[in-house]
């Protein structure tokens, strides 16, 4: 047996090259801050250890790596995960909004719909960042944010919105 930490590295971080991960902050990473009711005033947010609960929000990243991760969200590899496994994780599970499913909870994953397209992905933050990363599978496309506020509003539709722009506007 190992640690949680050292088996995400070995099973999931080395094999898809998300060198940049890591369980809390390691090394250089932008300042969070906090953003109080009634002012606009943004607040330098304190880093919090979560210990035990790491497992459940408490890695950081950054664009790259978080790239890597939306490929094998759209490809995903055998060595990490079947993707016969991440095609039933895909799946909704429990919709959320019944009339225009918009959106729905899948195994591990929410399902966010924009158009005819369907995103799978995550919202995560600590204090002091709030990040959204959906992948359309189809179109092979995502969307990230990663911001430095913990009062960031529609992080999903923002990312999806900018994974829709990429599909709809760039050249494969």
């Amino acid at each position: 047996a190992r640690p949680w930490a050292e088996s995400l590295k070995a099973r999931i971080l080395d094999p898809l090259e998300m060198r940049r991960t890591t369980v809390g902050f390691d090394g250089r990473h932008a300042q969070g801050y906090y953003v109080p009711p009634f002012t606009d005033v943004p607040v330098v947010q304190d880093q919090l250890d979560l210990r035990a609960l790491n497992p459940c929000g408490g890695l950081a990243s950054t664009g790259r790596d978080m790239a890597c991760w939306s490929a094998f969200v759209a490809d995903p590899v055998a060595e990490v995960l079947s993707p016969d496994t991440v095609e039933e994780m895909c799946e909704p599970q429990v919709v959320m909004d019944r009339e225009r499913w918009t959106a729905a909870m899948g195994l591990g994953f929410f399902l966010a719909r924009s158009g005819a397209r369907t995103y799978v992905g995550h919202t995560g933050g600590m204090p002091g960042h709030i990040t959204a990363l959906f992948t359309d599978r189809e179109a092979r496309t995502g969307g990230l944010v990663l911001t430095s506020s913990g009062t960031t509003p529609d992080v999903t539709g923002f990312a999806t919105a900018l994974a829709d722009l990429v599909t709809d506007h760039d050249p494969v």
